[in-house]
């Protein structure tokens, strides 16, 4: 399955569309109007049972759900992220391991370096590929311990 990313151009500010209205307009399925609806709580106004949404709520709910998925550089780095708890985390007690990786694997660029930390919230183990360039600034940032 494809990601579409929604034109918002398309959507006149002043309309009330009905879902599949707004599906055809965006060129999505209804399915995935509905979705959003109930999964990321689109705001609607249910008139005789029909769900209409404004052009204008759709657009800024839209743009603040894009804004949420940003992050600034400075935000990012020395941040791991945690798959099994969907957060960007910093290591327990800012511990991590090193391992230089890139010298002997074909499938890893060279000079690359694995981090290995501790998630605060589930307790497991979690990964992170950088290049060895960074090792300096992960040095300051982080309680380091390397294996060769």
């Amino acid at each position: 399955m494809t990601r579409v990313k929604i034109n918002l151009r398309n959507i006149a500010k002043t309309k009330l569309y009905t879902v599949e209205t707004l599906a055809k307009v965006l060129k999505v399925t209804k399915n995935s109007i509905y979705w959003r609806i109930h999964k990321m709580d689109l705001p609607v106004l249910i008139i005789d049972g029909v769900y209409n949404i404004y052009g204008e709520e759709f657009v800024t709910h839209e743009k603040q759900r894009r804004q949420q998925r940003k992050f600034s550089k400075k935000e990012k780095f020395g941040k791991v992220y945690c798959c099994r708890d969907h957060k960007m985390i910093t290591p327990e007690g800012k511990n991590v391991t090193i391992q230089k990786i890139g010298e002997n694997s074909s499938r890893v660029p060279k000079g690359s370096i694995l981090l290995i930390g501790i998630c605060p919230i589930c307790k497991k183990a979690v990964f992170m590929l950088s290049n060895i360039s960074q090792i300096e600034k992960y040095k300051s940032l982080y309680n380091v311990s390397e294996i060769e």
